[in-house]
């Protein structure tokens, strides 16, 4: 096959090759008791796992020894994820009625990360959360941003209630995300964190986390969980293609666009093996 050949093939193969993109909403209402496959379990922190989640009672339970050293643990999105190049909305139900005391802390938390599948966050670790917690003995809202080891923003106010609903919605074309515990939407955001997803993460798709997190608070039964995980609008990706070089969950031009610059590229050595 000559050149001129393989590119014609090459772009009949690219026109209208796309992955499974999927109409909202995808929820998990827990009742079952079981994780579900769409998610991974992870966690982070100091020591061993410490923090840990456990689907009972109809709800996901966070919980954690009063050993917990900044210990964190996740239900992260696998296999698919949210594209940013149209608006969406998550929410969640919370509990989080543990009191601490100073210095110690709790959270209960949804969060965006900048990786399609859960399981690869590792790698590049960066996030924005935005949770329910308990900061010595005030009760709060609580937002982050940071990569896995690194804080980079974060703020926090004081909540009138232990249950409600933590609220994330994002403009694509702003390139905005609206935190709030009242709603969706900009007129309703507590904070909002602008230029990252497109901007800093640059980033076509991202995942989902939901869990909690613990420093030295010790979350029993009852006293920390999330329920009635919903996605209510936006598009879905369910798996990148293999040639989905930018993870956009499609393969068009501007992935040809990305292969045909390194199109005749070779590392051999020698490089006489080459051709």
């Amino acid at each position: 096959m000559n050149a001129r050949t393989f590119l014609v093939v090459t772009i009949i193969a690219l026109t209208g090759f796309c992955a499974t993109l999927e109409a909202v909403p995808r929820s998990d209402n827990f009742d079952d008791n079981v994780k579900g496959d769409q998610w991974g379990w992870f966690w982070i922190g100091e020591g061993p796992s410490t923090t840990w989640l456990e689907e009972i009672h109809q709800q996901l339970e966070i919980r954690a020894t009063d050993e917990a050293v900044d210990n964190t643990a996740v239900y992260g999105s696998v296999g698919w994820g949210v594209v940013t190049d149209e608006d969406f909305q998550i929410r969640i139900d919370y509990h989080h009625s543990a009191i601490t005391q100073d210095p110690n802390f709790s959270q209960a938390f949804l969060a965006i990360i900048d990786n399609f599948n859960f399981i690869n966050f590792p790698e590049t670790g960066k996030y924005i959360q935005f949770g329910a917690a308990y900061s010595g003995p005030n009760r709060i809202f609580y937002y982050e941003r940071g990569k896995i080891g690194t804080v980079y923003d974060s703020d926090w106010k004081l909540r009138g209630s232990d249950s409600g609903i933590l609220y994330i919605s994002y403009d694509a074309s702003l390139d905005e995300l609206y935190l709030s515990d009242t709603g969706y939407g900009s007129a309703r955001a507590w904070k909002t964190v602008t230029d990252i997803i497109q901007g800093q993460w640059k980033r076509s798709t991202v995942g989902i986390g939901i869990g909690g997190n613990s420093d030295g608070v010790e979350l029993i039964s009852g006293q920390a969980h999330l329920d009635n995980f919903i996605i209510d609008s936006g598009t879905l990706c369910d798996g990148l293609p293999g040639a989905d070089l930018n993870e956009d969950c499609k393969v068009d031009f501007k992935d040809f666009a990305l292969f045909a610059l390194e199109w005749l590229d070779c590392n051999m050595d020698p490089s006489g093996s080459c051709w």
